[in-house]
């Protein structure tokens, strides 16, 4: 009898792992086609020709002519990506570019490109260095990648973060 009770429990459990194996499949989202995540080395090496300016050490005064149109492409398509390449920038770069990170804050205001703010990038985990006071010249226009002060209201800061955190989730949905 000890032995028909024991056999009966494993059934049960048995039975009980297979069906919430099975729910838990079932409510997993199917896998779409293409990539999981966005692929940053090829999104950020389409952007070459703003290295010239935002090289360590470069003189330009402004970038080369297609530099403007990949940063815009780059923000719209993958601006995950921006936030990786400028937190890593300081460090051992992941994407194996070294870039001079305060030229590269000012890129969006030379192309005149909007982009989010760094803050963002940190609600995204990837939290971005600010541009040293010594490398930023005090009369210099804020981009769109710069620290400003603080913002005129509290609401206008948390609606720029929901509009961009909406346009990325709308971007990444075709992945999932």
């Amino acid at each position: 009898m000890g032995r028909t009770i024991m056999l009966l429990m494993m059934m049960i459990t048995t039975t009980m792992l297979h069906a919430v194996l099975a729910h838990m499949a079932h409510e997993a989202p199917a896998p779409a086609p293409g990539p999981a995540s966005p692929d940053c080395q090829t999104a950020i090496l389409g952007m070459a020709d703003c290295l010239t300016y935002v090289t360590p050490g470069s003189n330009l005064t402004k970038p080369d002519k297609p530099c403007c149109p990949e940063l815009a492409e780059l923000v719209k398509d993958n601006p995950i990506c921006l936030c990786t390449l400028l937190a890593n920038s300081n460090s051992s770069n992941s994407v194996g570019i070294e870039i001079d990170v305060n030229r590269a804050l000012k890129l969006p205001t030379v192309c005149k490109v909007q982009t989010p703010p760094p803050s963002t990038c940190a609600l995204l985990g990837i939290p971005v260095g600010a541009p040293t006071a010594s490398e930023t010249p005090a009369n210099s226009p804020g981009s769109g990648l710069t620290p400003q002060g603080p913002p005129a209201s509290a609401s206008k800061t948390a609606t720029s973060v929901m509009a961009f955190l909406a346009g990325l989730v709308i971007a990444v949905l075709p992945i999932w």
